[in-house]
């Protein structure tokens, strides 16, 4: 089923859920059976995908086997046992697997991203929704490959790696940002989200780009030509963000030219909240006053929401088998200056302190955070923002 990558990844993930079964009597030689069994599938199939030229099943199913290992042995980093350390080896294995599947695709995207409109062409599709929904997506991938690059640089860091070791990985991480501004500069759908929840995958951009300040005014010329270009797209009533998830109704979005359609289509949003942040992260009074317009002209019924994990978040972050976080939602954008908006976010992230109990958080392999928020499209915890940025 490697021609349908969909649905060979349906396949894997009821694979999975099997092999999950298997533990749930928590018996560790059943756990290490199962996470064996589980990277020697993910192997098969990304050797399947490799010799068929299409890696796409490998990589779905590769954040899918990083998020579910993980939920497995959670709970086995607290204990020294000769088996438990023999599950986290194969932990351990699995993620650098995810990796090197997702570095496989960086590699085959790159010749692509610096030819002007490449990857639009290569996605091959006449379809703007398409092309607009899959240049998100691999805006989140190619982020992705460059967050594990810091993570790994930052190992390194703790580990006294030699100076060598050390720039080939700062190397490697001022490549990946690079290619993502030129993705950006190459595909100019990326300045208009046609879904809501798109912010996710910017999110994870910006987090990957701030980490070099001289990547601030790239940055802040992306949001603000993204704010104009969503006021444009609201007034001329053309593909404005919008929540709906039906593939046939999202591509004849909009429907209808009313205030009504509007409404029904917008009625709540974690995308204006989160460039309102990023507004008042980066100092920029010129996309705050943006989106601002946007949401006193268009948006006046939206509900604008921030999302925090709560305490039911560690057990379902991972394998998403119910709901969890929590929605902060009583503020009203429009009357606030984007100081007093960054305080309130701010406030609202220390007193939300779920965020540090999440094991990945704890174990210090922040990455499979990410890799949750972009797989189960939940929006990026700003905790990670006000830890690295302020």
């Amino acid at each position: 089923m490697l021609d349908e990558p969909e649905i060979s990844h349906i396949y894997f993930k009821q694979l999975v859920c099997l092999l999950k079964k298997n533990t749930e009597t928590q018996n560790n030689k059943n756990i290490l059976t199962s996470v064996r069994q589980l990277y020697i599938s993910l192997w098969i199939l990304y050797v399947w995908c490799r010799t068929g030229n299409n890696l796409e099943s490998a990589y779905l199913s590769s954040e899918f086997a990083v998020l579910n290992a993980w939920d497995i042995s959670k709970e086995l980093h607290k204990n020294n046992g000769k088996e438990n350390k023999f599950i986290i080896e194969v932990l351990v294995k699995i993620i650098r697997l995810h990796t090197q599947i997702l570095f496989d695709f960086t590699l085959k995207l790159r010749p692509l991203i610096f030819n002007l409109y490449g990857v639009s062409h290569a996605i091959n599709s006449s379809c703007s929704v398409d092309v607009n929904i899959k240049l998100f997506d691999i805006l989140g991938r190619l982020s992705l490959a460059g967050l594990w690059m810091y993570f790994d640089l930052e190992n390194l860091k703790l580990l006294n790696a030699s100076e060598k070791e050390l720039q080939l990985a700062e190397n490697g991480l001022l490549s990946i940002q690079n290619l993502l501004k030129t993705l950006i500069s190459n595909n100019p759908l990326l300045y208009t989200p046609y879904k809501d929840d798109h912010a996710i995958d910017i999110s994870m951009a910006i987090f990957l780009l701030a980490l070099n300040k001289q990547n601030q005014e790239c940055i802040k010329a992306w949001l603000i030509r993204m704010a104009f270009m969503i006021s444009f797209l609201f007034r001329r009533h053309g593909y404005y963000p919008n929540n709906i998830h039906d593939y046939h109704n999202l591509i004849e979005h909009p429907k209808e030219v009313t205030e009504d359609y509007r409404k029904e289509v917008t009625k709540a949003s974690i995308l204006y909240p989160m460039l309102a942040f990023f507004a008042g992260l980066f100092k920029s009074d010129e996309i705050y006053q943006a989106v601002q317009n946007i949401c006193a002209d268009y948006l006046p019924h939206c509900t604008l929401q921030l999302w925090y994990p709560d305490q039911a978040s560690e057990q379902y972050f991972y394998n998403d088998e119910q709901p969890h976080g929590a929605a902060f939602a009583n503020f009203y954008l429009t009357e606030l200056d984007k100081e007093n908006f960054l305080q309130l976010v701010l406030n609202e992230c220390n007193q939300s302190q779920d965020f540090y109990e999440l094991s990945a958080i704890k174990e210090s392999c922040w990455p499979i955070i990410m890799i949750a928020c972009r797989y189960y499209r939940l929006p990026l915890p700003l905790h990670f923002f006000k830890d690295k940025f302020l």
